[in-house]
């Protein structure tokens, strides 16, 4: 959890009650039905409000990733992201990566999903992705942002400040 606070920073902004509930639940069963519900309620967001759904959506992503058993049932694959070369060479290789990355497509939580596959977040204790497969990850990526630039990831660090997007 203590990788994740800069979201929860941004929920406490906006939402200090969720935010605390939110923090109580990780790890628990109702956490992932709490940030879904909310995510729900979010489906036509606002600009201003954009940043409070990645914040979301990266938080349940990891806590998913964290804790498979608690996670939300997935809903079927995409037929947009199924139907990618680049999905297909992830899919072939990584069949449970290719099931979160269709019910993730269209959403900010690709974004979030692939980003945090292709960094590591383990400190370490994983050699990493055959480059054929880390190229086909850049290149659905760059592929998602272009079809849905409301998606893509927004980075806040002094590298992105005169990032016209």
């Amino acid at each position: 959890m203590m990788a994740h606070i800069e979201q929860f920073r941004i929920v406490r902004a906006a939402l200090p009650d969720l935010a605390d509930q939110l923090m109580v639940a990780w790890g628990g069963p109702e956490f992932s039905p709490m940030v879904g519900e909310k995510m729900r309620s979010m489906e036509r967001a606002s600009a201003e409000q954009l940043p409070l759904r990645q914040a979301l959506e990266h938080l349940k992503t990891a806590h998913d990733d964290e804790f498979p058993s608690l996670a939300e049932v997935r809903e079927a694959p995409n037929a947009e992201a199924v139907n990618n070369a680049n999905f297909r060479i992830i899919n072939e290789r990584f069949p449970h990566l290719g099931a979160k990355m269709a019910s993730y497509w269209g959403k900010p939580t690709f974004s979030v999903y692939v980003n945090g596959l292709m960094n590591d977040t383990r400190d370490g204790q994983r050699k990493g992705f055959p480059a054929e497969l880390m190229v086909a990850l850049w290149h659905i990526l760059e592929e998602h942002d272009v079809l849905y630039p409301e998606c893509r990831m927004r980075t806040t660090d002094i590298w992105s400040l005169n990032d016209p997007a």
